[in-house]
């Protein structure tokens, strides 16, 4: 069935920021769009630009980017043979996305988890009593980065709330790792959820490090002997992650997610220790140590180790710098090189060292290998080594590597979607893929690459990286394909009629916007997981070209989404302000 619909942000737009409406299906020549404000006074008439086709229907831009005033405004599109469409009326202020989600999503939210989620201690989580350790980290980074960078756009009231929600996530992660300690696990293991999962996932285990080592500096000032805990049990997460644990060989390794040849398995080192729990530990074999071959740790996880150091370094441990530059090496390593490009693309990254295929954004499922899995192309940790080690001898490298990812890869890949989506990844035989794949959609990485992107006009002084990082915050604010009639297939909960072959946009944010979503929890703030081409916690179609469509919703609504959209919006905001001066 052929789609159509006007999008429009659901939330509004930031004045000085791109802003774009679009037209999903077929147009006529001639059409074009009028831009009114609330009197009826036209402030722009322009021409829609066709984009082309892309996950299986035609794109029209409506830009209005030059508009200088703040107000509120419709959009009413025209075009010969068809009926005059009009979007209901939306806003557009200075740093309106951030005023207008930035409390309810970072601090409301979050406060109503901790009352809800069992005992209180830890997050509700994704609308069940699942409290799992990857999605409270994922959550908390956001968070972290957002009091880092926010705190006086906060205000001390505000502020305050917010570290506390920080401080009540970190010490159930706290309570993980002496869980860990009472199971008779070394020192530094974490299990992954309290009470039904005692197992170990190296993910958890490095963005416990990040989380805890960024907590140790940012509440050290309102709680000093917090901030000292959260670094020693970060450093001891660290060096059992980097000196007795070894690469998962737990279950649920999903080859067609990853892209993988069929029926590939990673290898691991040697049999597992039985341990206490559900399954065995992931440890080192007796006698073996670091400097051994560690083949099996996917680069996703190498990323959380040349994070973790630079976060302890940056919070008074920098010893750990020389493990995050051998890392980094690993890391570089297994880079796809310019001259042996996939498809057009290079500089993104292999997951292991066969370099058989590369990493996904998102390979997240069930509780096994592949779980947490949300940071693989999130190169925050290599940028920050740059600026922590200015006169290594490795710093040429790293930057190479850096730029080779952002303009052969990121900039290029982001470019291929109307959007300017991060899209899922390459897929050996199909090409680049946006929603194909994942058991349900993944806005929080839609939100870390709204960072990332800022991070590298900044690095690089390139405005170019803008439309993707507007672009992908303004996807889980409205901006998006818009849900369809058959987009419930891919929903649990949450059902609403609408009416065939329209394309409706809603912002993916529970509660905010002139149309929004439905998430499990009903919390005001929770983000759904959006859009895929799965059914929800299914992974059954085939990840090809053709299926490539983002035709079935998710309305679970995992922290991490939360966690990713609070860090591209503080950064965005960070870099407006700069602007602005």
């Amino acid at each position: 069935m052929t789609i159509t619909g006007l999008l429009v942000s659901q939330i509004g737009y930031d004045l000085r920021a791109p802003m774009r409406a679009l037209w999903r299906g077929a147009l006529p020549g001639g059409a074009f769009f009028r831009l009114q404000d609330e009197s009826g006074n036209t402030s722009l008439e322009k021409p829609l630009a066709f984009w082309g086709n892309c996950w299986g229907s035609d794109w029209w831009i409506a830009d209005f980017s030059e508009l200088t005033s703040a107000g509120t405004f419709t959009l009413t599109l025209e075009a010969e043979g068809l009926p005059t469409v009009t979007c209901p009326p939306f806003n557009v202020g200075e740093n309106h996305l951030w005023h207008s989600t930035v409390k309810t999503v970072a601090i409301e939210q979050f406060e109503r988890r901790a009352e809800l989620a069992r005992f209180g201690i830890g997050w509700k989580d994704c609308g069940s009593d699942w409290r799992e350790v990857g999605s409270h980290t994922g959550a908390l980074i956001g968070l972290l980065d957002l009091l880092n960078i926010g705190y006086e756009w906060l205000g001390r009231e505000d502020s305050l709330r917010l570290a506390r929600q920080i401080m009540h996530g970190c010490d159930y992660l706290v309570l993980c790792q002496q869980r860990a300690a009472d199971l008779g696990w070394e020192p530094g293991a974490v299990v992954h959820e309290l009470p039904n999962h005692p197992v170990l996932i190296p993910q958890d285990q490095g963005q416990f490090v990040v989380a805890l080592a960024k907590a140790a500096r940012y509440v050290y000032e309102l709680d000093r002997a917090r901030g000292i805990d959260y670094l020693n049990r970060a450093a001891a997460a660290y060096e059992f992650l980097t000196r007795r644990c070894r690469p998962s060989a737990l279950s649920h390794f999903a080859a067609k997610l990853h892209g993988a040849p069929e029926g590939y398995l990673p290898s691991p080192l040697a049999p597992l220790p039985k341990g206490e729990g559900e399954v065995a530990s992931p440890l080192l074999p007796p006698g073996e140590g670091p400097g051994m071959r560690e083949t099996g740790f996917m680069t996703g996880d190498l990323l959380m180790m040349v994070w973790g150091a630079v976060e302890l370094a940056k919070s008074g441990k920098p010893d750990y710098l020389d493990e995050a530059v051998r890392r980094a090496d690993q890391i570089l390593s297994r880079q796809v090189p310019k001259e042996r490009p996939e498809g057009e693309f290079y500089g993104h990254f292999y997951t292991f060292d066969d370099h058989l295929f590369t990493e996904k954004a998102f390979t997240h499922h069930h509780v096994g290998h592949d779980t947490s899995l949300m940071f693989n192309h999130y190169l925050a940790a290599l940028l920050d080594l740059c600026d922590l080690l200015p006169d290594h001898p490795n710093q040429p490298r790293w930057r190479q590597a850096i730029r080779n990812f952002a303009y052969g890869y990121f900039l290029p890949a982001c470019s291929k979607n109307p959007f300017y989506l991060l899209p899922q990844g390459y897929y050996a035989g199909q090409g680049l893929l946006s929603f194909c794949g994942p058991w349900h959609g993944f806005n929080v990485c839609y939100g870390y690459a709204a960072a990332l992107a800022v991070r590298f006009e900044i690095f690089f002084g390139d405005p170019s990286f803008r439309p993707i990082a507007v672009g992908n915050l303004q996807w889980i604010c409205g901006l998006n394909a818009g849900l369809t009639a058959e987009s419930f297939e891919g929903s649990v909960m949450w059902r609403e009629a609408l009416p065939p072959g329209k394309a409706v946009p809603y912002s993916f944010i529970h509660g905010l916007g002139q149309n929004s979503v439905r998430t499990w929890s009903k919390i005001p703030g929770s983000i759904g997981s959006g859009l895929c081409t799965n059914r929800q916690f299914h992974m059954e179609v085939e990840p090809t070209v053709e299926n490539d469509i983002p035709s079935r919703y998710s309305d679970e609504d995992w922290i991490p989404h939360a966690g990713g959209f609070l860090s591209g919006l503080a950064h965005l905001r960070q870099l407006m302000s700069w602007a602005a001066t």
